[in-house]
């Protein structure tokens, strides 16, 4: 993969996207577009 992804933001106590209280890291500049991506418009 080429390119360069960026941090978008950072949530160290999200209790939406996983099992119990968890962080979650999201990116930007993807260029994988892959089926069933979280969030596309990132």
């Amino acid at each position: 993969m080429t390119g360069m992804v960026h941090v978008a933001g950072i949530n160290p106590n999200d209790i939406v996207n996983g099992e119990g209280t968890c962080v979650s890291v999201f990116l930007s500049g993807c260029p994988l577009h892959c089926p069933g991506c979280h969030n596309p418009e990132a």
